[in-house]
C-alpha cells in the first residue's frame, strides 16, 4: 500500500465514522425522549497513556438507572469527539478520574458535555536538615566521606569516599553505626504530607559539614500524590 493509498483509506474510515455518529446521534435524541431520560454519566478513569475502566449511566427523570443500548452505544463512541481527555502519563502527570455528564441543550436537538474531574500529580517535595554528630562521627566525615546518598524503599544508603584507606573492622563497625543513625532519622521524619509514596531518596554532601557546629545537611526528598479538579 502506498502512502497516497493509506491517506485514502484513513480518510474513508474517518468520513464514515462521521456517518455513523451523525445516524447514532438522531436515533440517540430519539431514544432520549422516548425513555424521558434526564442525564447521562460517562464514568471514566484515565491514565498510563490508555483509556482504563468507564462505565456509562442513564438517568431517567425520576432519578432511576435505566438501560438504553442505542444511547450507550452512542456516548460510548461520541464522547471522545466532545470531550478531551489526558491519558498520556509521564512520570508527573498521573493521569484524571471523573465523570462527563452529558444533557440536552435548550433547543432539544443535540447534546451538552460537562466534564467534572480530578488529576493526579506525583510530586516531590524536598526538606533539608542539619544533623547533629559526635565529635567521633565529625571526625570520620571529614576525613573519608564525600557523599551519602540511598532510598527508602530499597532500603539502600551508600557511602561514597573522598579518599583511599584502609577499611579495618573498627572503621567498617563505626560508618555501620553513621549510617543507622541517619537512616532512622530519615525514615522517622516528619514530613506531613499527604498521600505519601513509599520512594523517598536521601543525599548527604561532605561539603556541607561544619566541624565547628558539628552539623552537616541532610536533603531528603518526598514523593507524593497531589489531586487537583481538571481545568477542561
Amino acid at each position: 500500500m502506498t502512502a497516497e493509498d493509506w491517506r485514502k483509506q484513513m480518510e474513508e474510515q474517518r468520513k464514515q465514522r462521521e456517518r455513523m455518529l451523525k445516524e447514532g446521534k438522531v436515533i440517540a435524541l430519539q431514544k432520549w425522549k422516548e425513555h424521558d431520560v434526564d442525564r447521562v454519566h460517562f464514568v471514566f478513569s484515565c491514565g498510563g497513556d490508555s483509556m482504563n475502566d468507564t462505565t456509562i449511566e442513564i438517568y431517567d427523570k425520576e432519578d432511576n438507572i435505566i438501560e438504553v443500548p442505542e444511547i450507550s452505544d452512542y456516548f460510548d463512541e461520541a464522547v471522545y469527539n466532545n470531550v478531551q481527555f489526558y491519558e498520556a502519563s509521564d512520570g508527573h502527570y498521573m493521569g484524571e478520574d471523573g465523570e462527563v455528564i452529558i444533557t440536552l441543550t435548550d433547543d432539544e436537538d443535540d447534546f451538552d458535555y460537562c466534564k467534572d474531574s480530578q488529576e493526579e500529580w506525583c510530586e516531590n517535595e524536598l526538606f533539608t536538615e542539619k544533623f547533629v554528630w559526635t565529635d567521633e562521627e565529625v571526625d570520620f566525615i571529614d576525613k573519608y566521606v564525600r557523599d551519602i546518598n540511598g532510598s527508602m524503599a530499597e532500603d539502600d544508603y551508600n557511602v561514597n569516599y573522598k579518599t583511599d584507606f584502609i577499611q579495618t573492622d573498627e572503621l567498617v563497625e563505626f560508618e555501620e553505626k553513621l549510617v543507622e543513625k541517619f537512616k532512622n532519622y530519615f525514615e522517622n521524619y516528619d514530613h506531613n504530607l499527604e498521600n505519601p509514596s513509599d520512594w523517598h531518596t536521601l543525599q548527604i554532601e561532605g561539603d556541607t559539614l561544619d566541624k565547628e557546629n558539628k552539623t552537616i545537611d541532610l536533603e531528603m526528598s518526598f514523593q507524593h500524590y497531589v489531586y487537583r479538579p481538571s481545568e477542561n
